[in-house]
């Protein structure tokens, strides 16, 4: 078997180390009197007869209980291995999980169960079914956990710690989405030939192709499902923690699914099954549209769209020139319909482009959400401790701007400045659009509060790219 740095992974048992080796090297696996022993480099290791008992040099699999009361399954905690569903660099891979972090893992898992059962009691059944093993993984995101499933082994899910079990559930259900559709797409064509990436998906930062698209529509259908599922479900109510997530949870996804899903049942590549796939799904969040939400999540997920959408544009979207030379010169003389006729953006990728979901992270910070284990329980600094620990992570958001901190405190005015000297500043150094992407998004979110010309805030919500690429134009 494989050795790296001088440890051996035998699937699913355990971690053997063996000292003196290369950093890449083998080792002989011998079985015997039903026992197995791996020998390299004259050293020795012998599994146990139950190899889930320690001893020296041997590490064994940590298995974590998953399902109902008298009937769970098992799931491998998968710290130990050495075949990531994340890929990592072996001398940037973490060490295996404490005790104290496995059973974190362990009482998720466990009150997970519950909380999927209530909230969706079918995708529970299906999660049983497919979950094999969880690869734990560090979150880039203080309040958005992040997963990833493996397209060539069925319910293998790596995740960063959730925070809570109603999160996992959540990930867990949009991880066993892209389970199931990718075994139906080893199995049915649903779409003719691969696209090229051009698709804007409402939950990624990159243009995305026709396959991935319905892979991120049929998972986030899950998560949406879910989330609609644990507000109506038993163990949500008045005392429910997670009420108002869930309302802005549900309310987002079913404004980004129906944003993904505009148009693509049309596209060329999509065979008769695909087209029926795309037409079944646009039916379940056509009826969700109707559903009635709590004002505020629904105001807080069109701000959270309408941020996505304008950060995306900037990256990835270039206007045409003759519209923005036109448009920089007199527009009072432009025949803005001939003009536009025909002159629509040209997709332009943005190899590094950052995070997009700045102000997902942000909302979702309000509503209590957060990854990662939560302060001692016997934490005694109250309020202010709290609100100290919440104003540092919310510093921490990949790609956050001090002016994003300072709007989302209410001040206006002082957000507004700051946006504005960002985009004057980029616009000194010679650095383009892309550059100052987020601060002219935190522009539209001032205008949008009624401080400024409803127009202007319409304008950098459908064509930011457009109005950033006209400013560099005027002022050239």
């Amino acid at each position: 078997v494989p050795t790296r740095g001088g440890d051996a992974w035998l699937p699913a048992f355990g971690r053997a180390s063996l000292p003196g080796l290369a950093t890449w090297d083998t080792a002989e696996v011998v079985r015997h009197a039903g026992r197995l022993t791996l020998r390299a480099g004259g050293a020795e290791v012998r599994v146990p007869i139950r190899p889930e008992l320690p001893v020296p040099g041997w590490r064994p699999a940590r298995r974590l209980r998953f399902g109902p009361r008298g009937g769970a399954g098992t799931v491998l905690l998968d710290d130990l291995g050495f075949h990531r569903v994340l890929p990592v660099d072996p001398a940037h891979a973490g060490p295996p999980l404490d005790a104290e972090a496995a059973e974190r893992w362990a009482r998720l898992l466990d009150d997970a169960w519950p909380v999927l059962c209530a909230a969706d009691p079918q995708c529970a059944s299906d999660v049983r079914s497919l979950l094999r093993s969880v690869e734990p993984v560090p979150a880039s995101s203080p309040f958005l956990a992040e997963s990833a499933t493996s397209g060539d082994g069925v319910g293998a899910v790596a995740g960063s710690d959730p925070g809570n079990a109603v999160e996992l559930a959540a990930t867990l259900t949009h991880e066993a989405q892209h389970s199931k559709l990718g075994m139906l797409m080893h199995l049915y064509r649903l779409v003719d030939q691969e696209t090229e990436d051009r698709f804007y998906a409402p939950w990624r930062h990159d243009p995305r192709p026709l396959r991935g698209m319905l892979q991120g529509i049929y998972a986030f259908m899950g998560v949406a499902r879910f989330w609609r599922g644990h507000r109506l479900g038993d163990l949500s109510g008045a005392s429910d923690p997670h009420a108002g997530l869930a309302a802005f949870e549900f309310a987002l996804w079913r404004r980004q699914l129906a944003v993904a899903l505009a148009g693509l049942g049309d596209q060329p590549e999509l065979r008769p099954l695909g087209r029926r796939f795309v037409e079944l799904l646009g039916d379940v969040v056509d009826g969700w549209q109707e559903e009635r939400l709590p004002a505020a999540a629904q105001v807080a997920a069109d701000r959270v769209a309408a941020d996505h959408s304008v950060r995306w544009r900037l990256h990835h979207l270039a206007p045409h020139p003759e519209l923005v030379a036109a448009l920089a010169g007199d527009p009072s003389r432009v025949d803005e319909v001939a003009l536009f006729a025909g002159r629509g953006p040209a997709l332009e990728p943005d190899p590094r482009v950052p995070s997009l979901n700045v102000w997902w992270s942000l909302t979702r910070s309000g509503l209590g959400a957060r990854t990662g284990p939560g302060p001692d329980e016997n934490s005694v600094d109250g309020p202010r401790g709290e609100a100290d620990r919440l104003a540092r992570g919310r510093s921490r958001i990949p790609d956050v701007r001090p002016a994003d901190l300072v709007l989302l405190r209410g001040d206006v005015d002082r957000a507004t400045a700051l946006y504005a000297a960002e985009i004057t500043r980029a616009r000194a150094e010679g650095r383009g659009p892309r550059a100052s992407a987020g601060a002219w998004a935190g522009l539209r979110l001032t205008l949008e509060t009624g401080r400024g010309p409803v127009d202007a805030a319409r304008a950098l919500w459908f064509q930011p790219e457009l109005v950033a690429a006209v400013y560099a134009a005027v002022l050239d």
